[in-house]
């Protein structure tokens, strides 16, 4: 490689080529990069010849990363809940108000992600990992410290989940919004490594709230 610095070197050399960097410097990332370049002369670049392709972009490896993340696309979290019940009415998959209502992470919900991605000579590998879901609801309580326990029949216990709602009233649809934050690290080749900004990923259901009517008979005191 040549630096601009070196045109008279190539003033008669009519098989060769100039390529000028750009940078986007509307960014920090973009900013830094061409600083990087203009220290060590390469705003310019002198390619012998013509026909060869251009010189390899240098690539900001955060730049980079956060393109890498974005392609990932990590899909927003898929829950199941338990019970869900039909009512009298007809109503089906309906959780039933002041009994916990299991939420848990379906198999197509992930923890952890993981993207590698290259342009020119750096490389960049990308993970995400998150611990767990958040849980939000109108007229409920909610407690989640994981992914969910799934519901087994003739197996599960109340209180055996990390992730529960309890609704406080019926309703024929209630907004149950669930959420994962996945904090971000990157490594690349050039040696150097960081981290992004958390990326939260969600999702609402609506799920029906119905009441179960039940009779109450005094204990006997005698």
């Amino acid at each position: 490689m040549t630096t601009r610095m070196d045109y008279a070197a190539h003033a008669d050399d009519g098989n060769g080529m100039w390529y000028q960097a750009k940078c986007d410097t509307s960014t920090k990332e973009g900013q830094n990069q061409l600083t990087e370049l203009s220290l060590a002369e390469r705003i310019w670049v002198w390619e012998p010849d013509g026909q060869r392709a251009a010189p390899e972009p240098v690539v900001d490896p955060v730049t980079l990363a956060r393109a890498a993340l974005e392609a990932a696309a990590i899909p927003a979290p898929s829950v199941e809940t338990n019970p869900r019940i039909t009512t009298d009415d007809g109503v089906e998959g309906a959780a039933v108000v002041g009994v916990d209502t299991w939420v848990w992470a379906a198999s197509d919900t992930p923890s952890h992600v993981e993207v590698r991605a290259t342009a020119g000579s750096t490389s960049v590998s990308v993970s995400a990992d998150a611990g767990g879901l958040s849980l939000s609801a109108p007229r409920a309580r909610t407690r989640c410290t994981g992914w969910g326990e799934p519901w087994r029949e003739g197996a599960s216990r109340e209180g055996d989940s990390d992730c529960v709602v309890v609704f406080t009233r019926s309703a024929a649809r209630v907004p149950l919004t669930v959420s994962a934050t996945y904090d971000i690290a990157w490594t690349s080749t050039n040696g150097t490594s960081g981290t992004l900004e958390a990326l939260t990923t969600t999702t609402t259901i609506d799920l029906p709230v119905a009441e179960i009517q039940t009779i109450n008979k005094p204990t006997p005191t005698h």
